[in-house]
């Protein structure tokens, strides 16, 4: 350890060990401020502390006692099973109630599924296909899936998929990982055909009202404005609670179905991590613990899972970045090039020859998506004046090589690059703009763009504190940009001042010097 010599708290941009050259995770870190807790004899001391309770190096406990941990975090984190984590959390309000209309409605015709392109949508309904192809008698036909096409549809429940379901003669329509905030749609859907919506979704209704007609089943609508731990569960998450409640309400025990429930968890930790879902909560952690254990045992994968596996060359032991960097890339990039229903097909494969064919389409999906996102990212910081891409406080550009579905990409690479909120658009096949969005300093991006929604700024869009996804005109796109920083400067009225782009250290470590010897 080392004091290092700072008399206001703040490191220079430009200090003596943080050379100009340095770059850490695409970020330079020229552009940030650095900032440094004040020293004090109580923070030295519980840093001491920590470390002797934890046994960990001193600057590891200085950091963690400088972010507030105590005790109770440490019970919290403590590996508990799956089993006495699923009873802590309790089962998510509705649960019984849809997934006995889903059993009864599949014993009786066809269930309709309409899930978002991203990985947890699709892991959520390969979670229900499989619960329904369990309890069904053999030769019962699987549900007639509808995913929203990315690149010319964006977010949500639409027009197209829904009629799409009705054609097919479903029963019934289970609406995953979407659908909270598109009451008046759902609502004259089952007014006009008479076929009934659940909806399965994790995403707050952010002031826009959810269905009337019809199940929801989300934590942020039944125990809104606090939903407690049940609110960090992602659709996959609520999927799994509903999977245990078909198999509970047809009779089949937990003993019966142990491989099933092992396939059932292994896909509900991927959606988990891959939604970027906080993993610091009993419940989740215990899931995504169970998950990686699952991912390293043989024969408890689906042959679409298996094949992804196979193709992304994991080995050894697997851990959550395998589902975060290698699995989840692979499957999100079918939307991103326009074969939005791709990844949920290949989860839900039951042909390991077809599985692994599709298993390679999303792979050489994702080689493209890297190469569009990379050459869009640099196409627009060589269009962009650097200044104003610094300046901030919320970043929204239009990319012209980009499309709808890489978008989001660039704007994870301009948050990480300059520390700003930042917004990319790019043109549809209708001629509207599809904006993605990536946070930083506490902007709540899900409800900025609720807020442009219900100002008529904007066409279309939802999301959450930490990332969005819209539709705008061309010639609203100045109009969301002046919206978005009066929005931003609100929040920060009170201080007196815009925050900066911030890098914070805790502890700093003296690295040993060695000297060459002959």
């Amino acid at each position: 350890m080392r004091d290092w010599p700072f008399s206001n708290g703040v490191i220079p941009r430009k200090s003596w060990f943080v050379p100009d050259a340095i770059r850490v995770a695409g970020c330079d870190l020229r552009r940030f401020n650095w900032s440094w807790p004040e020293e004090s004899p109580e923070r030295a001391q519980r840093g001491q502390e920590v470390s002797s309770e934890l046994g960990l190096p001193k600057a590891l406990g200085l950091a963690l006692a400088t972010r507030g941990y105590d005790r109770s975090h440490a019970s919290d984190l403590e590996d508990r099973s799956l089993r006495v984590c699923t009873e802590a959390i309790g089962d998510p309000d509705g649960i019984d109630e849809a997934a006995r209309e889903l059993l009864t409605r599949a014993r009786k015709g066809r269930i309709g599924i309409l899930c978002d392109y991203d990985v947890d949508g699709a892991t959520a309904q390969a979670i229900l296909v499989e619960t329904l192809r369990a309890v069904l008698p053999s030769g019962a036909g699987d549900p007639a899936v509808a995913v929203p096409y990315r690149n010319k549809e964006g977010f949500g429940p639409n027009v197209r998929c829904l009629n799409r379901l009705s054609e097919a003669g479903v029963s019934v329509v289970a609406v995953l990982d979407c659908g909270t905030s598109s009451g008046k749609l759902l609502d004259r859907f089952h007014e006009t055909s008479q076929v009934p919506t659940i909806v399965v979704d994790h995403h707050p209704p952010l002031d826009l009202a959810p269905p009337a007609s019809g199940l929801v089943v989300n934590p942020w609508v039944s125990r809104a404005p606090d939903p407690g731990e049940q609110g960090t569960l992602c659709t996959a998450g609520l999927a799994w609670f509903l999977a245990r409640a078909i198999l509970r309400e047809a009779g089949l025990s937990p003993a019966g179905t142990a491989r099933l429930r092992k396939r059932l968890t292994l896909l509900a930790a991927l959606g988990t991590v891959c939604d970027v879902m906080p993993i610091n909560t009993p419940f989740n952690r215990s899931l995504v613990l169970a998950g990686t254990r699952i991912l390293g045992e043989q024969g408890n994968t689906s042959p679409g899972l298996a094949a992804l596996v196979d193709i992304a060359a994991i080995r050894g032991k697997p851990t959550a970045d395998d589902f975060g960097w290698r699995i989840g890339p692979r499957i999100n990039a079918g939307s991103r090039m326009g074969k939005s229903s791709l990844a949920a097909r290949c989860l839900r494969e039951t042909k390991h020859s077809t599985a692994r064919e599709l298993a390679k389409q999303l792979h050489e999906l994702n080689r493209s998506r890297v190469t569009v996102g990379r050459k869009a990212a640099e196409e627009l910081e060589s269009s962009a004046r650097q200044e104003e891409l610094a300046a901030g406080p919320v970043n929204l550009h239009r990319v012209n090589c980009a499309t709808p579905g890489t978008i989001g990409l660039v704007a994870s690479s301009l948050v990480r690059r300059y520390g700003w909120p930042a917004i990319t658009v790019a043109e549809r096949e209708d001629g509207l703009l599809a904006g993605s969005g990536r946070t930083a300093l506490g902007f709540d991006l899900g409800a900025a763009v609720s807020k442009a929604c219900q100002e008529g700024i904007l066409e279309g869009g939802g999301g959450h504190s930490a990332a969005c996804g819209l539709t705008v005109r061309p010639n609203r796109l100045s109009d969301l940009h002046s919206f978005l920083n009066e929005r931003f400067r609100d929040l920060h009225s009170r201080e007196g001042r815009l925050p900066e782009p911030t890098h914070r250290i805790d502890a700093a470590l003296a690295a040993p010097i060695f000297r060459a010897t002959r």
